[in-house]
């Protein structure tokens, strides 16, 4: 069974990449809003409100034997001129405290660059600085739409932190002693929440969507309509509501919709009943 972090992190990397009623020939489908979009550098300083770059700083009370790793991902996508489909990347690193990296991303037709650096600002609390950029080189970058440059940019992109032998210092809620400090730091285009065990502190998440402290998955939601603001039972009986030929036109968009139309037709009926409201 999937972990409770990664649920989250896929509803977040999935989030808005096809909206009811899933159908690629749909306007929202044809002109959809991504979340966490870094654009190539030479691209994005020539717009308004773009970004190149993800700035992530966070406060963890922890000794010198303490390590720090990371997970970055986010989705690149290709664009067939009818359909954006997407293709997970993810990169992983680590440093140790008081250290500091720097972590060449690159692949197929991108390149970026992550700096991490951490500081020991007080006795056992180590300021932990993250940049993401986006360095992928564009020509006539000046020429092109935000829709074309989807395909050369980072979507979705978000960072899970694990730390060993010590404690994230929560941001929304943290504590007196540490008030100072949290106000000081500055985050730029995703929002570091606690997540996972409640007792440890050992997770955070920095996202591009506005989450509480251990944002939760409901239990009775079995499958990703990507979109965490639309009630599951209301999106299941649409789809089944759906003519054959509409489903038909689902199941050709993409994998993913084919897989949700698919979940839905050969849902038991103690799933769906699950996903009723109940009384708590």
């Amino acid at each position: 069974m999937r972990s409770e972090i990664e649920k989250i992190c896929e509803a977040l990397l999935y989030e808005g990449y096809a909206l009811f009623p899933y159908r690629k020939n749909a306007l929202k489908n044809r002109k959809r809003f991504n979340f966490g979009v870094l654009c190539p550098k030479n691209w994005a300083e020539k717009q308004v409100n773009e970004h190149f770059f993800q700035k992530i700083e966070i406060l963890i009370k922890a000794k010198e034997n303490a390590e720090i790793s990371f997970q970055t991902r986010f989705l690149r996508l290709s664009d067939d001129g009818e359909w954006q489909t997407a293709v997970e990347k993810k990169f992983d690193g680590k440093i140790a405290f008081g250290g500091s990296e720097i972590f060449e991303i690159k692949g197929d037709a991108f390149f970026g660059k992550i700096t991490v650096s951490s500081e020991k600002i007080a006795d056992e609390l180590l300021k932990l600085r993250f940049v993401i950029e986006n360095l992928t080189e564009v020509e006539s970058a000046e020429n092109l739409s935000r829709e074309e440059i989807l395909p050369r940019s980072f979507v979705s992109t978000h960072t899970i932190f694990q730390v060993e032998n010590g404690r994230f210092i929560s941001l929304l809620e943290p504590p007196e002693e540490f008030t100072a400090q949290v106000k000081s730091l500055k985050n730029i285009g995703a929002f570091p929440v606690l997540i996972g065990d409640k007792t440890k502190h050992d997770n955070i998440l920095a996202s591009p969507i506005i989450l509480y402290d251990f944002p939760e998955t409901a239990a009775n939601s079995f499958d990703n309509f990507f979109d965490g603001l639309e009630i599951d039972e209301l999106m299941a009986l649409n789809l089944r509501a759906l003519t054959d030929e509409e489903k038909l036109q689902i199941s050709e968009t993409d994998e993913r919709t084919r897989r949700l139309i698919e979940r839905i037709e050969n849902a038991a009926p103690e799933d769906l009943l699950k996903l009723h409201a109940g009384l708590r």
